[in-house]
């Protein structure tokens, strides 16, 4: 599933800054907080393949512990170096056996970050005098708050930020993907993938989970993000939430604003956020949805509807196509024609629909999930 997150616009725009980096001899330190989706190695080195000559090779830096970074790397790629050889970034970079690979380090826990952080440092300082096609270069991935402590960018070095990434669209079009198995409506899907995306902000990961839940639960979604934040361990209290750093994954930027995570707000009083994120995805869908409906009932009752029309302010309306959901209800109510009785309950649930959304209230599930609401008319 996450394959296809490495795809969209934003993930796929920071891979290839990534890989254009690698190409052109630089070390890379990548910084990105926790749950990050898995797939962000192998993107990136299906990125290098595909237009370098380059050999790649991964290092979990916890199954060396307790070695340092230049003994470690001499053994891996030079075992033959003689014993008298001093272990160094310098002579390192020297050995042509070492050259043209690309070596990606993970798993860095943050008590073997230091020794590794002043290696890199040399070692990018030693790159500068040796050409692009000679070096070889790191990709470090730091994860959480490992990252916070990173060497400064040097002509050979540079420092990737997962920040401020995911637009609004990549996580639609994440939604969607997710959703492109279940058995939904024309209409349900769309509210759904909507929510779930508002929700979601930047993070796949939640995305997916909800994706998974029964469209009545995602749209009133407290109690599963309250279990989904409890799995985290993210039942965050009111005072604590806004010292949480981005290394935890709790604070991000989408398109310029700073966006709070879903899961951080379940246990904070702050958690009418969530309905506010609930009823802005129903305001993108519904609100057109209901437009779309009330011009095919203008068409279906054309010979019914009587103007000129005077509301309840005593504006008068002489155009058919003004008539809004509301005067059509009256007009039905007003009527009572047992021709009409089913088309007069679903112009009044969708009139229902409007004002809720119009005083900012999120949809009952029953109401929003009607399936009377797309029945054709007549």
């Amino acid at each position: 599933m996450f394959r296809f997150w490495w795809q969209l616009p934003g993930p796929a725009r920071f891979v290839s800054n990534v890989v254009t980096n690698l190409r052109e001899g630089k070390n890379v330190v990548l910084c990105v907080p926790e749950f990050v989706p898995d797939g962000l190695r192998t993107a990136i080195r299906t990125g290098v393949e595909a237009i370098g000559s380059f050999h790649w090779t991964t290092m979990p830096v916890s199954d060396y512990p307790s070695d340092r970074p230049a003994d470690m790397l001499f053994r891996r790629f030079v075992p033959a170096a003689p014993a008298d050889t001093i272990r160094s970034a310098d002579n390192l970079a020297h050995e042509s056996s070492f050259f043209g690979k690309i070596i990606w380090l993970e798993n860095i826990a943050d008590v073997d970050w230091p020794r590794w952080k002043e290696f890199l440092t040399d070692y990018a300082h030693v790159c500068r005098s040796h050409g692009e096609l000679e070096r070889s270069v790191f990709c470090t991935l730091l994860v959480g708050s490992v990252a916070k402590d990173i060497p400064r960018d040097d002509v050979c070095l540079v420092r990737c930020y997962w920040r401020d990434m995911i637009s609004r669209l990549d996580m639609l079009l994440f939604a969607y993907h997710c959703l492109q198995e279940r058995r939904l409506g024309r209409l349900d899907r769309e509210l759904v993938v909507h929510i779930v995306a508002n929700l979601a902000g930047w993070d796949p990961r939640l995305a997916l989970d909800l994706s998974s839940a029964q469209p009545c639960d995602i749209l009133r979604p407290l109690p599963l993000l309250r279990e989904l934040a409890r799995k985290r361990g993210w039942l965050f209290c009111s005072n604590d939430l806004d010292a949480i750093d981005w290394y935890r994954g709790v604070h991000d930027t989408v398109e310029g604003q700073n966006f709070i995570h879903t899961l951080a707000l379940v246990n904070d009083d702050r958690h009418c956020e969530i309905d506010h994120r609930v009823w802005r995805a129903e305001v993108a869908v519904m609100l057109p949805f209901v437009e779309e409906r009330r011009r095919e009932l203008l068409g279906h009752l054309r010979g019914v509807l009587k103007l000129p029309h005077k509301t309840q302010t005593g504006e008068i309306i002489d155009n058919l196509l003004d008539l809004e959901i509301g005067h059509i209800c009256h007009q039905l109510a007003v009527n009572r024609s047992r021709n009409h009785e089913s088309v007069r309950r679903t112009a009044q649930k969708l009139r229902d629909i409007r004002n809720a959304l119009s005083h900012l209230e999120p949809l009952q599930p029953q109401k929003a999930l009607d399936p009377d609401l797309q029945s054709p008319f007549g």
